[in-house]
């Protein structure tokens, strides 16, 4: 009977983790997008095609919705093309 209960506590704390780990990866995903950086650094339009190329400053990386700031994630260098 001992043996059941901690199989069962040890059941619970494993699926609330799971749950409160995977719903944190699913709203960082939701709140953040691409967008192209402007030349003070600040976020620009989103990207649609991705059409860097070469090397450079940063072209294009990743931004917090919420905050419009950089998240380091995702930085793609180059000169945009037309």
């Amino acid at each position: 009977m001992k043996t059941i209960r901690i199989k069962l506590i040890t059941t619970a704390i494993i699926m609330s983790l799971y749950a409160v780990l995977s719903s944190s990866k699913r709203e960082n995903m939701l709140n953040t997008g691409l967008f192209y950086v402007n030349p003070d650094g600040t976020m620009g339009d989103a990207v649609i095609n991705g059409d860097c190329y070469g090397v450079g400053p940063i072209c294009y990386q990743e931004f917090d919705l919420d905050t419009e700031l950089p998240t380091g994630n995702f930085i793609i260098r180059g000169s945009r093309q037309p």
